[in-house]
């Protein structure tokens, strides 16, 4: 027992949780290693990797009326897309009658357009070529995304990134050395990560 409360505490001070010292006993065996990736494997503040924009639309229009929309949201890719705007000097319109469908997006009013930003479901079943279109501009080396909508079109995806943590390939390299022979990436998004 003093042997699992040692190296629960040990683990605790290095922010590593053990809930149990049934766990850690059979840590030792384990082969197998599973990561969530946000904020664990990479840093955790996304950014803006590319705005991929529809033919008829413009960039700046485009990320102008897309952060007017997200401007009030609290959702994470929210904030980067008004940063990101913020970071260009485009100026941020008011937005009206917005509705948020948390953890899908956010439609409002801007502008005398109608925008949708959120996820492909969320998004494209309003668009009148959205499926065609979106096939278009998803890169495919890209998952974490979100669409705009401009009045009934697919006006762009917008690409996000993070950035993977300097000590990952060393953690890796020490796990493999320790036996454990397959990692696995759990995540909702499955976004390319930077590389350092």
């Amino acid at each position: 027992i003093a042997f699992e409360i040692g190296g629960i505490n040990r683990a605790a001070k290095r922010h590593i949780i053990i809930r149990n010292g049934g766990a850690l006993e059979r840590l030792g065996t384990a082969h197998v290693a599973v990561f969530d990736k946000t904020g664990t494997l990479t840093i955790g503040k996304p950014r803006l990797q590319s705005v991929r924009v529809a033919r008829g639309f413009e960039h700046d229009e485009v990320l102008r009326l897309a952060a007017a929309v997200e401007e009030h949201s609290s959702h994470l890719l929210g904030r980067v897309i008004v940063e990101g705007a913020r970071a260009a000097g485009l100026s941020i319109p008011a937005a009206s009658e917005s509705l948020e469908a948390p953890g899908q997006g956010v439609a409002a009013d801007v502008d005398g357009h109608t925008v949708r930003v959120g996820a492909r479901a969320f998004v494209l079943p309003y668009c009148e070529r959205g499926v065609l279109d979106a096939a278009a501009l998803e890169q495919s080396d890209s998952t974490l995304r979100a669409y705009v909508e401009i009045d009934g079109r697919l006006a762009a995806v917008i690409e996000y990134a993070d950035e993977v943590r300097q000590e990952l390939p060393h953690v890796l390299a020490t796990l493999r050395s320790q036996g454990v022979s397959r990692i696995v990436l759990l995540s909702g998004d499955h976004a390319p990560i930077a590389r350092a």
